[in-house]
């Protein structure tokens, strides 16, 4: 019988312990490649972030560096259309929403 590989799955994360006592909890950004650290006083707080922060990155939510430094009208017409869409708002809120960031940004 073949022997199993333990390989972690690519991109799942994992935890660690600083040699200063701090936990961190560490995963590959999709969009980008890099890696981001997250930190925290104990394990389970450290693995409680990273297991957000991956959540985050599936829904679509996780906020990166290059997201970071948008301007505000780009940010938002990218927020309407990737994140509040009319799948998740009803239609007429969508358009009103639209419509304010044409208007007011």
């Amino acid at each position: 019988m073949p022997r199993k590989s333990r390989r972690p799955i690519r991109g799942a994360g994992s935890v660690y312990q600083r040699k200063d006592g701090r936990w961190v909890g560490s995963f590959i950004i999709e969009e980008t490649g890099k890696r981001k650290y997250l930190y925290g006083a104990t394990q389970e707080e450290a693995y409680k972030k990273l297991q957000q922060a991956l959540f985050d990155q599936k829904k679509g939510t996780l906020i990166t560096k290059s997201q970071a430094t948008m301007k505000l009208a780009d940010y938002l017409t990218y927020w309407i259309e990737n994140i509040h869409c009319p799948l998740t708002v009803r239609i007429s809120t969508y358009i009103k929403h639209k419509g304010e960031l044409k208007n007011h940004i």
